[in-house]
């Protein structure tokens, strides 16, 4: 499958939801009295949850930029990483897509 159908058919999505602070309640209630306690885990949890999902994100743009560099054959081009970056600065604002979009608008300039 080339690059472009895996991105439409959202391989390069992350499967998890982005942490928000209200699945994280810091505010919980006593099972026995019914009196509000503070949950001193709940922000640790939150920032961990984060970095988590921070951590799929990037391991899946890592994941297209070589599937990129596989498929237009450009693995030992020592100007890959360059065009990459300039794709990535132009397009991610708008999507996968839009990356794939430049990175081959601009591929001949480094072949």
């Amino acid at each position: 499958m080339d690059v472009l159908s895996k991105i439409k058919n959202h391989r390069y999505d992350s499967k998890k939801t982005y942490p928000t602070r209200q699945i994280f309640q810091t505010t919980k209630v006593c099972e026995h009295c019914g009196s509000k306690y503070k949950d001193r885990d709940a922000e640790e949890r939150y920032v961990q949850a984060k970095i988590e999902f921070r951590d799929d994100e990037w391991k899946l743009i890592n994941q297209l930029k070589e599937d990129l560099f596989v498929e237009a054959k450009i693995t030992n081009n020592p100007k890959a990483q360059k065009l990459w970056d300039i794709a990535w600065q132009h397009g991610h604002a708008s999507g996968f897509t839009e990356v794939y979009n430049y990175f081959y608008e601009y591929l001949d300039l480094i072949k």
